[in-house]
């Protein structure tokens, strides 16, 4: 029976573990959405003295092919359920309740040619597709899925770059120019917070975090 079953019989778990039995049905929920609850095997309680209810421990079962056994916590804020069902699959030591969740797609090593990088800052860059479909390659730190992209064909890192610069610097994007080359001269902060006295012939980048350049170009003579 269910743990809310048994805490209305006030009964114990037999032997005193928590051994996964069956799962019961919630009629309320749809087919294609359909909770279940565990149900646990348990002792009726002798007529002598009041019996406790052991908390649960851990326990699993195994879940279909393609999914595996989680906390909501570990799963992440918007799980992909395993067949499309909240299936329960056990508990952690604390109790908590695990579900089969469909595992990630596997992350591939990006083709020759292409590399990993936030959508975000792609602009300019093709996708690198395998099957159709693109390649992703691994998230940044803050957990955003990357992808394989590639440089297209006779545009330099220059226009590339520029064509991605975010309005709010107040840079103009450059026209393309030959000879452009990396500038190592340093680049104050003041600069960066005032770009219309930037010095001129230089283009600077800005990643999506405050104060965090990405690059720095200006045109050769």
């Amino acid at each position: 029976m269910t743990e809310y079953q048994a805490s209305v019989d006030n009964l114990i778990l037999c032997q005193g573990e928590q051994t996964l039995c069956g799962y019961a049905q919630d009629a309320t929920t749809t087919a294609t959405h359909a909770t279940s609850t565990p149900m646990y095997c348990y002792e009726k309680p002798t007529e002598e003295g009041g019996p406790t209810i052991i908390p649960p421990g851990e326990v699993e079962v195994q879940c279909p092919a393609g999914c595996e056994c989680k906390t909501r916590a570990e799963a992440g804020t918007e799980p992909t359920w395993c067949q499309n069902q909240t299936t329960p699959c056990g508990t952690d030591a604390a109790g908590n309740q695990k579900y089969c969740i469909e595992k990630p797609a596997e992350e591939a090593q990006c083709p020759t040619g292409c590399e990993c990088m936030d959508p975000d800052q792609a602009a300019g860059y093709e996708s690198c597709l395998r099957d159709g479909n693109e390649i992703p390659c691994g998230t940044d730190t803050a957990g955003i899925q990357r992808y394989c992209f590639r440089k297209p064909a006779g545009q330099s890192g220059l226009s590339r770059i520029a064509s991605a610069m975010p309005e709010e610097t107040g840079l103009t994007a450059p026209s393309e120019q030959t000879g452009t080359t990396l500038s190592t001269s340093p680049v104050s902060i003041r600069d960066l917070y005032r770009p219309t006295r930037f010095i001129k012939g230089f283009v600077v980048i800005y990643s999506t975090a405050p104060l965090d350049v990405v690059a720095v170009y200006t045109a050769s003579t």
